[in-house]
């Protein structure tokens, strides 16, 4: 659904706030989902039925950046 509304919104240039909040949400929205779906653990309140543990590998932060197929790791810092 994020796609879809996606196409109709991106594209455009708006001259009030609110389209360039509807894009805002739309482009963190995206990154959120992507970010989830690439996590193949359960962390925290991020909780996965077919990934049910969390994995040490995994105790990362994800930089997803546009145009890269996946995302660069940085390490979780005390």
């Amino acid at each position: 659904m994020i796609d879809f509304w996606a196409t109709y919104t991106l594209d455009k240039i708006f001259d009030d706030v609110s389209g360039w909040e509807t894009q805002n949400m739309l482009v963190a929205a995206a990154l959120t989902a992507r970010s989830a779906h690439w996590r193949t653990e359960s962390r925290g309140c991020h909780d996965r039925a077919d990934f049910p543990d969390a994995m040490t590998e995994m105790c990362v932060h994800d930089l997803w950046r546009r145009g890269q197929a996946d995302p660069t790791l940085l390490p979780v810092r005390d």
